[in-house]
């Protein structure tokens, strides 16, 4: 959180309203997971009036991805669900891929939470489409891309898949071995 106010402070002392609404969002999502929701939603709200000075469907998508996030955290599962599909929807119309599977990826994440498993399963599946149809532009996106296989993983085993456990080991191995503790906890 030090570091982001220290972001926040040079983005507004150069107007960089990208840097800034992303450094918003991304502090919001740091409150959530540390149990401050007040703090939390004050960010979330901060983050989309920056981000509208932007001018960017990417970056307003990207915000809403991490907003979708803090919501998620703070047990507000509909709302985050709310802003992934807007993450996804914004970022697909500018062209964001890697953006646009991430909003994907997002509101996979919400539809477990809510053990809407069918839900769940198409999100990262749209996203890993999205990723075999547009591989050549998302270079290093690796990570992203196995996190949402891991995603899938989960879901297809709580509907009852038990070799999903397979996916999940080959997740967690490819976490392991690109160095992505993230993945991998």
């Amino acid at each position: 959180l030090e570091q982001l106010e220290r972001v926040i402070e040079e983005a507004r002392k150069y107007r960089n309203w990208e840097i800034e609404a992303h450094a918003l969002a991304t502090k919001a999502m740091a409150h959530a997971r540390l149990g401050e929701f007040a703090e939390a939603q004050d960010a979330v709200e901060h983050a989309h009036e920056v981000v509208r000075k932007t001018n960017s469907l990417v970056k307003e998508a990207d915000v809403a991805s991490l907003s979708a996030l803090a919501f998620f955290d703070m047990g507000d599962v509909e709302r985050g669900l709310k802003y992934s599909r807007q993450a996804a929807e914004k970022a697909l119309a500018a062209r964001g891929l890697e953006c646009a599977m991430y909003g994907l990826y997002c509101t996979g994440l919400g539809n477990l939470q809510t053990r809407n498993l069918a839900e769940a399963q198409r999100a990262f599946e749209s996203s890993l489409k999205l990723l075999t149809d547009h591989l050549s532009e998302l270079e290093g996106s690796e990570q992203l891309a196995n996190q949402v296989r891991a995603g899938l993983a989960v879901a297809q085993f709580f509907s009852g898949r038990t070799e999903a456990i397979d996916d999940m080991k080959r997740a967690l191995a490819n976490a392991e071995a690109i160095g992505d503790e993230y993945t991998v906890a």
